[in-house]
């Protein structure tokens, strides 16, 4: 007599089923009877369950995985596979495994039954419970016990396509609507591909109802632009139930025409207002470099349209470079605050002058730092001898212009006591203040092609812009003599690139103390000429909000940096300047990020550096 064995898993078709899917169980007969069909039925399940198709393969040797099972071929068209009234078939011994050859009598013999859920579960349960009754002559009989959790639920996409920016994030709705079976918990994420991501959703839809997922899409910073099809996959019934639902994805530039139009307008119209023939900006977010852009010509001579890679003299906003040198020697134990800066005692000695000195012996580092020496404004010699080197105008200064107030006193802006902090770096460190900078701030940044400019057009360097008159001609005063307070050229990736290495913020690692961060933005307690705080900390500007800043111009030159509290970072700079209407261009300068921010508030999550 024939023995039958289901295979691989004995008593079980179960797992969650839909009304109308369809299981496969696979059974061995170990001798195929020599009389009479073996017939195949389901009993004691109601309508629950009914055959609907057998595959017969024989000289079976191993056991099918249920995976093996899922990709055998589709029955042969030979095989009898019209179920009765009853859901019985019959497979007899004149049937056909592979459509060639017959059974032969007493062989091995594998079927695979293909069983359907109709749907049916037993009163008050989402249940359904039969027997698979496998018999013939000399056989059996058999039974496989069936079960099902009778359950289904729809997922659909009303918009089944989606466009998402580089970087940004769409929303899209989705919704899942339980069909039969108890409440579930449903997982909804997006699958295919790694350009795009919807972070898992998790939801619970209870019995016969419908939840909406609010889902946002994801473009990762370089995801290809185009159209892509992807799909929705829906997991329910503890990852048993799972469904794909087809969606088209559309992945379009970072930021939108109107975006890109209205940024280009406002530099362009200030440009415009001010005859500047070129500018380049860069803007981070919480350290990501997330727009940078050139504008106009570089050269009106050639029409050279600017780039982000064009170099430009960027002025006074040398002066954070410095401070933020300063402070990486402090941070170091090599230099203090309250160092003083001539005498005996002070860093540079009685190198320069005619000591004794007088009370400008007291001069510290802190007090050139935060433009409170003593000397005025009006004294500043650095647009003006221009016969003389820095160390002839320290020369000329300590010999020759008296303190006006008394040193740590009184606030008054001093190109010339950056001027000097570039000589007391040199003499710390041993090397010219240009290479000191490089090595303790500018390569710790990342940061490879900043330079001191050079006075004539001659001495531009590569890829650096030609600067344009309009009342002071711009190769006519001594820029590489400014070194530290006004002598960088740079482009403006570079000075963002700068400030997220001076932001405190996690993204990216400062090259500053937390403390000396902290100490460097602090305001001045000084108070300026008129007895109002100047709120100028250490080589920065300090906005009421927190904001740091610094402006720099000078002819043929207009630059600022901005690191606002919130996390933004920017740098603007031109190759002119509006020599008769200064105040306003500053001032129209100041207002083109807070301009931009009004309008585009929230940008890529992509990073250009």
């Amino acid at each position: 007599m024939g023995t039958v064995t289901p295979t691989p898993v004995p008593d079980n078709i179960g797992l969650i089923l839909a009304p109308g899917e369809v299981r496969h169980q696979s059974v061995v007969i170990d001798k195929f009877p020599a009389a009479g069909p073996v017939t195949v039925r389901v009993d004691g399940g109601g309508s629950a369950f009914a055959v609907t198709g057998i595959s017969a393969y024989q000289g079976i040797r191993r056991e099918f995985t249920e995976e093996e099972i899922l990709e055998l071929p589709p029955f042969p068209p030979s095989i009898r596979e019209s179920a009765r009234s009853n859901g019985e078939i019959e497979y007899t011994e004149s049937a056909v495994g592979d459509g060639s050859a017959p059974v032969p009598v007493g062989a091995r013999q594998r079927l695979v039954i293909a069983v359907r859920v109709n749907g049916a579960a037993a009163p008050g349960t989402d249940e359904a419970t039969g027997q698979l009754i496998i018999e013939g002559p000399a056989i059996g009989p058999a039974t496989v016990q069936l079960y099902a959790l009778v359950a289904d639920l729809t997922v659909e996409l009303p918009a089944g396509t989606v466009s998402v920016r580089r970087g940004r994030e769409t929303a899209i709705l989705a919704r899942a609507t339980s069909l039969a079976g108890p409440g579930t918990e449903v997982r909804l994420a997006l699958t295919d591909h790694n350009h795009w991501s919807i972070p898992l959703t998790v939801q619970t839809v209870p019995r016969g109802s419908t939840a909406t997922f609010d889902l946002t899409v994801r473009a990762v910073q370089d995801a290809p632009m185009g159209t892509w099809p992807a799909s929705l996959s829906a997991t329910a019934f503890d990852g048993l139930w799972l469904r794909t639902v087809p969606l088209t994805v559309t992945i379009q530039p970072a930021l939108s025409d109107a975006e890109e139009n209205f940024i280009r307008s406002t530099i362009t119209t200030f440009m415009t207002n001010h005859s500047l023939p070129g500018g380049s900006v860069a803007l981070t977010q919480n350290g990501r470099l997330v727009y940078a852009r050139g504008f106009g010509t570089a050269d009106p001579a050639t029409g050279d349209a600017v780039t982000t890679t064009h170099l430009f003299r960027v002025a006074s906003v040398s002066k954070p470079i410095t401070a933020v040198t300063v402070f990486r020697l402090i941070d170091q134990g090599t230099l203090n605050l309250t160092d003083k800066v001539f005498g005996t005692s002070g860093i540079l000695g009685t190198t320069y002058g005619s000591a004794p000195y007088g009370t400008k012996d007291q001069i510290t580092v802190q007090h050139l730092l935060e433009h409170t020496s003593g000397w005025s404004k009006a004294q500043d010699p650095m647009f003006a001898h221009l016969d003389k080197d820095q160390g002839e105008l320290i020369d000329y200064m300590l010999d020759h212009e008296d303190l006006a107030t008394t040193p740590g006193a009184t606030y008054d802006y001093l190109n010339f006591g950056y001027c000097l902090l570039g000589r007391v770096i040199e003499q710390v460190t041993g090397l010219s203040y240009a290479e000191a900078v490089r090595q303790h701030v500018l390569l710790p940044c990342g940061i490879h092609d900043m330079h001191i400019a050079g006075d004539t057009l001659a001495d531009r360097q590569p890829n650096e812009v030609v600067y344009v008159k309009q009342t002071y001609d711009p190769y006519t005063f001594r820029a590489s003599r400014m070194d530290a307070h006004g002598g960088w050229i740079a482009r403006p990736t570079d000075l963002v690139r700068f400030l997220v290495h001076v932001d405190g913020l996690p993204r990216r690692p400062d090259i500053l103390a937390p403390t000396s961060r902290t100490t460097m933005t602090t305001p001045t307690s000084a108070v300026d000429a008129s007895g109002s705080a100047p709120d100028y900390a250490k080589g920065w500007d300090v906005g009421p909000a927190g904001n740091l800043y610094h402006t720099g111009d000078f002819g043929g030159t207009a630059a600022e940096i901005i690191l606002t509290a919130g996390g933004i970072g920017w740098a603007a700079v031109f190759n002119s300047r509006n020599d008769t209407q200064l105040k306003l261009m500053q001032t129209d300068l100041d207002q083109l990020l807070w301009t931009i921010l009004g309008t585009i508030p929230n940008w890529p999550d992509i990073d250009l550096f």
